[in-house]
């Protein structure tokens, strides 16, 4: 009799505590939003009802799995909001040189439109279409004018890469439009110019 009453009071203390650290964390886990009161609720009223340790467990995994799956809800969705941060940093990479790029990120989008023009008084701009290119789309398929247009392009981006100074501004269907120098500032962009054109045809 004593050790059961030793136990009972045991359980008793066990549960006036965790009754009393779930209360006084309520608080906290409202603020953080990791879990809500519903499942508090269910918890305290298990510990309430069940007196016992076995009640006291049950009530404690209601807590433990409401805040894991609040957290893990937090933590997926900070995770697609990375991926499409990933995104838009590479589809603006791939428009814009780097020192542009840096700091368009640093903005909201709603803000691009206005930023200040850039101004370069040594480039040369480079612009190449394909000879006959409507006439040859009419002979060949799909497929094959896309496979054409990616090689020419590929290629020429090679060698924008060898003469070095070289940004590719864009590409629309078979018109290739670079500048020399500006961003990739350099004295002998005119030259870098012609030799670019003569590689391209060649």
């Amino acid at each position: 009799n004593n050790n059961t009453e030793k136990v009972g009071a045991v359980l008793t203390g066990a549960r006036s505590v965790a009754v009393a650290v779930m209360a006084g964390c309520e608080g906290v886990f409202s603020q953080a939003q990791l879990v809500g009161s519903d499942g508090l609720s269910q918890a305290l009223c298990l510990v309430n009802h069940l007196g016992s340790f076995g009640g006291l467990c049950l009530a404690v995994s209601v807590v433990v799995s409401t805040k894991e799956a609040k957290r893990r809800k937090i933590v997926s969705e900070t995770l697609g909001l990375c991926r499409n941060l990933a995104k838009i940093e590479r589809l603006i990479l791939s428009l814009v040189p780097d020192f542009r790029a840096s700091s368009l990120l640093a903005l909201s989008p709603k803000r691009w439109c206005l930023t200040e023009h850039d101004y370069y008084s040594h480039c040369t701009i480079v612009q190449m279409d394909i000879t006959g290119f409507t006439t040859l789309a009419s002979t060949i398929s799909a497929e094959e004018l896309i496979h054409l247009i990616h090689a020419i392009s590929t290629s020429i981006d090679y060698l924008a890469d060898c003469i070095t100074h070289v940004w590719k501004v864009e590409t629309v269907g078979d018109c290739y439009i670079a500048v020399v120098g500006g961003p990739n500032h350099c004295e002998d962009h005119a030259h870098r110019a012609v030799v670019f054109a003569c590689c391209i045809v060649e």
